[in-house]
């Protein structure tokens, strides 16, 4: 598929017409209306013949259409463990050619996915710009020298580099476009939207991350305990602590409260496989979700001012082979009722404007349930230590929280499930989901 698209499109114009040149006009090339084929720059298009510009377009758009049609199989561990480091050069190319396919496919079908979006979207300038980077993403994979750039590792290293660098932002430019006209857009339809647009984006940023440990791991002295964004054994009680830790410092500085203590209830010596990006986000956002509410819950309660608040208990069982359970209870007062119905609504926050300084137990709890500093906070801190292009800083406040979680979870085959008892607290369940011991290589073929 790969080869015979190059081939398409190189046809169209010849091949002094290079994909990088057609990419000076992205919207003319991409979008068929009238009012979407204005360039503010010089552009080879603009001294085509009807004919030919129109054959261009076409054969883009056919492009475009084909690669997001295409089945793709889901992401899984079995995929992600098919290669370990180090990389032989046949291994590189192999990954490297299954990469590839799998980027256009997922850019094509987020191209798509936005060009069929109501023609006020289309106008508006954070949803354009949105799609022009996908574009560039899209001219970036065609623009392989097949099948000689697929033995390259240092091109494909700079090609995902760039990739996680130019989407770093997306989610809050397209939050931002999508706000402006929520209004003039039917809701379910637009929450289904943002649920494929996230999963797509979710799922490109995996691949290209992973890639890129592969390749570090390759190069250096290899650890065993690591197949790219894969670990093994990660002890989760240790793991939960250091996130809560740091948690609890960032709420320190926001609220100045006394310590939070974190208990275990169970599962302190539990070791599971897992990616532990997936974890840390997901831990973090449930965790301040719990501080939060615990915090803002006890100063509430006059009789409490000199007491230390409830402490967060986690548990952690063994569900099932190559799965776990972990427990986040909280003593923060719980959700309230018109709100727990709305917790995984695309776009749907208690953090405003309005409510960050408010500790009502209205605004408790919600779904991203963080205030605005706090979160730029955590975003400058632990940078670092998040996905590639997912900090929470691009979220805050937008309402896109739980429904992340929800999202990395079920990539996987995880869940997450929240119970909530008014007036009392919350227990969050989440539910990951590991390779097996054959995927991980510990078992014969």
């Amino acid at each position: 598929m790969y080869r015979s698209a190059l081939r398409s499109l190189r046809r169209v114009h010849g091949s002094a017409l290079s994909l990088r040149r057609l990419h000076s006009s992205p919207r003319a090339l991409a979008l068929p209306h009238p009012r979407r084929c204005v360039s503010t720059g010089p552009s080879v298009v603009a001294g085509l013949s009807f004919e030919n510009h129109y054959s261009i377009r076409s054969n883009l758009q056919a492009l475009i259409r084909d690669y997001a049609r295409s089945d793709v199989p889901p992401l899984s561990f079995a995929f992600l463990t098919q290669h370990r480091p180090p990389l032989s050069t046949e291994q590189v190319y192999q990954l490297n050619l299954e990469l590839v396919n799998y980027m256009l496919c997922y850019t094509c079908r987020q191209l798509t996915a936005l060009q069929q979006l109501p023609y006020i979207a289309a106008l508006n300038p954070k949803v354009e710009r949105t799609h022009a980077l996908y574009l560039k993403t899209l001219q970036a994979l065609l623009n392989n020298n097949f099948p000689y750039d697929l033995y390259d590792r240092e091109k494909m290293r700079a090609l995902l580099a760039a990739f996680l660098d130019d989407h770093q932002d997306t989610l809050q430019t397209l939050s931002d476009g999508m706000t402006d006209i929520m209004e003039h857009f039917p809701r379910q339809r637009a929450f289904a939207f943002l649920n494929d647009h996230l999963r797509n984006r979710i799922t490109m940023k995996l691949l290209a991350t992973h890639y890129l440990a592969l390749l570090d791991q390759s190069g250096s002295v290899t650890s065993a305990d690591r197949i790219g964004i894969i670990q093994r054994d990660v002890k989760l009680s240790a793991f939960v602590s250091r996130i809560f830790e740091f948690v609890n410092d960032l709420c320190l500085l926001k609220y100045d409260h006394q310590p939070i203590k974190l208990v275990y209830a169970a599962g302190q010596d539990v070791r599971f496989t897992c990616i532990p990006v997936i974890v840390e986000y997901v831990m973090t956002e449930i965790l301040k979700n719990s501080m939060r509410a615990t915090i803002e819950t006890h100063s509430d309660d006059a009789s409490t001012t000199t007491t230390t608040p409830r402490e967060i208990e986690v548990s952690i069982f063994e569900a099932a082979p190559h799965s776990v359970v972990m427990r986040v209870r909280d003593y923060g007062g719980g959700i309230p009722a018109h709100i727990e119905s709305k917790i995984f609504d695309y776009s749907y926050t208690s953090t405003t404007d309005a409510t960050v300084g408010d500790t009502s137990p209205e605004t408790t709890h919600g779904p991203t349930c963080t205030a605005r500093d706090i979160d730029d906070i955590h975003s400058s801190a632990a940078a670092d230590q998040m996905l590639p292009g997912e900090t929470v800083h691009n979220i805050a406040g937008m309402g896109f929280g739980l429904p992340l979680c929800k999202t990395y979870l079920e990539l996987f085959g995880g869940r997450i499930d929240i119970q909530s008892l008014r007036g009392l607290g919350t227990d969050v369940y989440i539910t990951l989901t590991g390779p097996t011991d054959r995927e991980l290589g510990n078992s014969p073929a």
